[in-house]
């Protein structure tokens, strides 16, 4: 079954991936921590700084997050550039090719998670509505 919207309307869903795409390097950059420890990435414990066995420093951590939001933040802002431009190809083009990010975050989040669980689920639902709006944007739902 096809999925006949028009143009205006898989834009403007396009705009809704770019707005989750700054949301989620504004919470990344907001919370260096839950992010760093989404990713298995955890802080040091009492044994200090540079031990290399308690985990990641606060600074590490902080950097994890930054280099996550700032990615998360490029493909926003992308998003938003093209889709005010009424390039709902391009838009598409890149929605789908941030799949791959969005497939090893998923592996990085499975594996410290040791199986399915809530944020497993939501990052696997969003990818394949993202998955559908890329293509739609693309022309290939009708």
């Amino acid at each position: 079954m096809a999925i006949s919207l028009s143009p205006s309307t898989w834009n403007s869903l396009g705009l809704g991936v770019a707005a989750t795409w700054a949301a989620l390097g504004l919470a990344g950059g907001l919370r260096p921590a839950a992010a760093a420890d989404l990713f298995g990435i955890t802080a040091l414990g009492s044994g200090g700084r540079g031990d290399g066995k308690s985990g990641a420093d606060r600074d590490s951590m902080i950097g994890f997050a930054g280099v996550l939001g700032s990615r998360d933040m490029t493909i926003a802002l992308t998003l938003l550039y093209l889709g005010r431009a009424g390039r709902n190809a391009d838009m598409g083009a890149v929605i789908l090719s941030t799949m791959t990010i969005t497939a090893v975050d998923i592996w990085l989040v499975w594996r410290k998670k040791k199986g399915f669980n809530s944020e497993l689920g939501v990052l696997t639902v969003g990818s394949l509505i993202w998955a559908v709006i890329g293509f739609g944007l693309r022309g290939h739902s009708d």
